[in-house]
């Protein structure tokens, strides 16, 4: 899944140069078992010399840290010393790979092989030794807990704390082929008690909009292998299901067994160079889809990639518009890629086809429609990024072609211009030609006809330390689509502007930013208004881990021909009080809402909430329900000539309830139970009410060598209006990765 590493960006201040560390070839065996007193060790040196820069203004850290980073001709080698003075509150429970959060302690090192200080790799482990990696893009300021690399790392308690030792093949790094190398490099810890602390091995400015620019420099490193690494990865899925009869009667259900295989394979025939290769990828995974309401929205909502062959390389295809969107590719039979480095370029591109279904979007200007995806087509996506200092400028293009007849093409450049510490600037500008499919059975728009557009996107952002400015101006035109793409509005022209104080209080907050700003987005042909904002609020982050943020304001938005206003509040708090209650999130809309249907303005909220609970470091209770309602007045007919009388009625109310068991006996296995069950309200229809089971064992000897077995049932409101069992099935898969 996709988030913003804000941690990163809150990032504090001192007027320095990066540090520099050297790396120590290792003339002896290091066994990796969180073990230090390895002989190996001694000779490399220790880098202590860290800051805390997330609480405190690059300040003393609250415990002492030692890291230490060696490599040979396989691997790069890290290990830390985490001293702890009450190692009775270190908190390090059994969850899965890339569930190391900030509610747990752990340490990560972020390697900028490409030393170009845009994006790098992070990896890091738990006291429990359980793996996380991610994708750093200092560019659009995200952390990508998607990709998985293959990589070592073991843990294990000491009487005065901690200590981990990770292994990272080079074969799952891509640095040039140069001699010497030199890469960024940043050793952290986290430390979560009463305030979360985040310490780092070199100070990062609270006036920087840029976090891997203070990597430290890491040299030393020479005769890096440049030879032949594989990976092929098979799989085998089984599914035995049942659906019921007309009647609802399972008994005499409609049982099917399929049966399916594929395979993923990865290639790096040097250092610069991936090759991937997939035959009808698997997107069965241990976590589905978080659930959201659907109700009364305009726009499409996305979800996270979660397949292999569409990761590598993911912060290639990121970029200010949202052009690159592989969800989008639904079905695909087969598909290949390159990616790699040259010089100071940086690319991707992949080919795949998509034997359809899904949606596709067809973005307007005030909301967006779905096509059925029935149909084939043959899918090309790429990116070339090139540095200058620490700018760089890019090439995405695009296509789509219909299978019968129909396509979507698209390019253009974009770029990011760091004009010093403080500034950037950052843009796109693409254009699109389409041809619509002929198939008007799938939507009115399907006519074949054939449209151009054109899109474009630039971004002004301050970061300075006590305050912070962020500007925007973006246009869609009406024939501008992006099918491979996350684009769910055209036809519109938007400008925005937001400013916001940064103080830095003593006490339960750490933080504080009040901030203000508006936004007017207006029909690009004839210039009438669709949304205008002004809006005003503050961020804060605090005691137990605590961050959130509450805005309110007036909001004008188009709804068909009206023009509609609305008050409202929005609000988020997200907290990591204690070691059995790691996680607590609320979100919030409250005030005056619109019913986009009907076009009036009513009453309403919105309401998510979710919390998690550690009964013990092994069992994991997660809960989260989301409700939505909306208010409409009816005025009544009066009954006299005194006047009238008007009464409320509730348009819908939806609630989905979400709750899941995880108990994981080790970083490699684990059971999970999820139950999860949708209502739905509307004025003048029957309730809708749907429910889910399902139970999951899984064992992950890695990322990709993976054994699950689990079971599922789903039901709906039968007209008796009870729950009735619509479906079960009964799932496996098998794939193993096979490395040279």
């Amino acid at each position: 899944m996709r988030c913003t590493f804000l941690f990163l960006l809150v990032a504090l201040s001192v007027n320095a140069v990066p540090t520099r560390i050297g790396i120590t070839r290792l003339s002896a065996p290091v066994t990796i078992d969180g073990d230090l007193s390895d002989a190996a060790w001694s000779t490399v040196e220790g880098v202590d010399a860290f800051v805390e820069y997330y609480r405190g203004d690059n300040t003393e850290p609250p415990v002492k840290t030692i890291g230490r980073i060696a490599y040979d001709a396989e691997a790069v080698y890290v290990a830390f010393s985490s001293e702890d003075p009450r190692p009775g509150e270190i908190r390090a429970p059994l969850v899965d790979r890339d569930k190391v959060l900030g509610d747990q302690d752990y340490v990560a090192v972020l390697l900028d092989t490409l030393n170009e200080r845009r994006s790098g790799v992070a990896f890091r482990v738990n006291p429990r030794g359980v793996q996380t990696d991610s994708v750093v893009n200092d560019a659009t300021g995200e952390e990508d807990f998607s990709p998985d690399f293959f990589y070592q790392a073991v843990a294990r308690r000491t009487p005065t704390g901690w200590s981990a030792e990770l292994r990272i093949p080079l074969s799952s790094l891509r640095y040039p082929a140069s001699d010497p190398q030199q890469w960024g490099v940043i050793l952290m810890r986290n430390y979560p008690r009463d305030f979360r602390y985040i310490m780092a091995n070199t100070p990062i400015p609270k006036n920087s909009g840029c976090f891997l620019c203070h990597a430290s420099e890491l040299f030393g490193l020479e005769r890096l292998p440049s030879g032949s690494h594989f990976t092929l990865a098979p799989y085998s899925t089984a599914n035995v299901s049942e659906r019921a009869s007309a009647d609802g009667d399972l008994a005499i259900a409609d049982r099917r067994f399929d049966s399916d295989l594929g395979l993923d394979f990865k290639w790096n025939p040097s250092t610069r160079l991936t090759l991937d290769a997939t035959l009808n990828p698997d997107f069965s995974q241990l976590e589905s889809d978080v659930p959201q309401i659907e109700v009364n929205s305009r726009f499409a909502l996305s979800y996270p990639e979660k397949r292999t062959f569409f990761l590598e390389g993911t912060d290639l295809l990121s970029t200010p518009i949202a052009a690159a969107y592989t969800r989008s590719i639904t079905s695909p039979a087969w598909g290949m890629r390159a990616t790699g480095n040259a010089g100071g370029n940086a690319y991707t591109f992949l080919i795949a086809e998509d034997r359809g279904g899904g949606s596709v979007i067809l973005p307007g200007p005030q909301g967006s429609d779905f096509a059925p995806q029935s149909f084939r087509s043959l899918v090309a996506l790429g990116r070339v990024r090139r540095s200058f200092g620490e700018s760089f400028g890019g090439v995405m293009v695009s296509a789509r072609e219909v299978e019968g007849g129909g396509h979507n093409r698209l390019i253009g450049p974009d770029f990011q211009w760091r004009r010093n510490e403080t500034d950037k600037v950052s843009g796109q500008f693409l254009v699109s030609s389409t041809e619509n499919p002929d198939r008007p059975d799938l939507n009115e728009q399907f006519r074949g006809q054939s449209m151009n557009g054109h899109a474009y996107r630039v971004v002004f952002a301050r970061d300075a330390k006590r305050y912070d400015l962020w500007a925007v101006s973006h246009e869609y035109s009406p024939g501008f689509r992006a099918d491979n793409g996350f684009i769910v509005q055209n036809g519109v022209r938007r400008g925005a502007a937001w400013a916001g104080l940064r103080l830095y209080p003593k006490g339960f907050l750490s933080y504080l930013r009040p901030f203000a700003g508006t936004e007017y987005d207006a029909a690009f042909d004839g210039g009438e208004t669709i949304r205008q904002a002004v809006q005003t609020g503050f961020d804060y982050e605090g005691r137990w881990g605590s961050v959130g943020w509450v805005m309110a304001g007036r909001v004008r938005e188009r709804v068909g021909s009206k023009l509609l206003d609305r008050d409202q509040v929005v609000f988020e708090i997200r907290a990591a009080p204690l070691r059995w209650l790691p996680a607590i999130s609320v979100y919030g809309q409250a005030g005056e809402r619109l019913d986009y249907a009907g076009a009036r303005v009513g009453r309403g909220g919105l309401l998510n909430i979710s919390a998690a609970t550690r009964v013990t470091d092994h069992l994991e209770m997660q809960l989260r329900t989301s409700r939505e309602w909306l208010d409409i007045a009816v005025p009544r007919v009066p009954r006299s000539s005194s006047g009238s009388s008007g009464a409320g009625t509730r348009l819908f109310d939806a609630r989905i309830d979400w709750l899941k068991a995880t108990y994981t006996f080790s970083p490699r296995s684990l059971v999970r139970a999820i139950a999860q069950q949708t209502t739905i309200e509307r004025e003048g229809s029957p309730r809708d009410r749907r429910a889910s089971l399902s139970a999951l064992y899984a064992y992950k000897l890695n990322w990709q060598t993976v054994f699950f077995v689990g079971y599922g049932d789903a039901s709906i409101t039968g007209d008796s209006g009870a729950l009735t069992r619509e479906s079960r099935s009964i799932f496996t898969k098998i794939a193993y990765a096979f490395q040279r």
